[in-house]
């Protein structure tokens, strides 16, 4: 059985500016196998502010999860992920807008079963982004999504430092 409550607020300090925070504990039992019983947590902050044209958005959550790192290894590896996020949206009109955004994660895997998972697993990722959009219609937009990932850790062939650039 699975059992998770989320809670989630929002601190409003005028039209202009506010604070989302939110938090998630999910509990999972197990009646025939109490040993994989186990408790994951995730929490997280994000602030957005209004300054005329532009929208300030800044956000960090965290997780603390159990998981499996593969199908073919049956550990349950305890992961620490951290994250946080920084962008800008300039509004051009009601109908145009480019958002711009850094953002920066790390996932960290713990032991288990005498094996230290991090060195093969772990990473950290830094995200850059620019997007722009344009209303098309009623409830229709065309975007443009412009991103480069680079990522200090191990790809599924053992490759450290992996890069990507994308266009969508």
């Amino acid at each position: 059985a699975t059992f998770g409550p989320e809670v989630r607020g929002v601190v409003r300090f005028s039209d202009k500016a506010w604070v989302v925070l939110h938090g998630v504990a999910d509990f999972s039992g197990y009646a025939k196998h109490s040993s994989l019983n186990h408790f994951d947590r995730q929490s997280g902050i994000e602030t957005t502010t209004w300054l005329g044209n532009l929208r300030v958005t800044a956000s960090y959550d965290s997780a603390n999860i159990l998981k499996r790192p593969s199908s073919e290894v049956d550990d349950r590896v305890r992961v620490k992920a951290r994250g946080g996020r920084l962008a800008c949206l300039y509004e051009f009109t009601p109908d145009t807008t480019v958002e711009a955004g850094v953002a920066r994660a790390r996932e960290r895997y713990g032991t288990a079963g005498g094996t230290d998972y991090d060195e093969a697993l772990g990473h950290s990722d830094l995200l850059v982004s620019v997007t722009g959009r344009h209303r098309v219609g009623p409830s229709t937009w065309a975007a443009i999504d412009l991103n480069k990932v680079d990522r200090a850790g191990r790809d599924d062939r053992g490759l450290r430092d992996l890069r990507t650039a994308q266009v969508l």
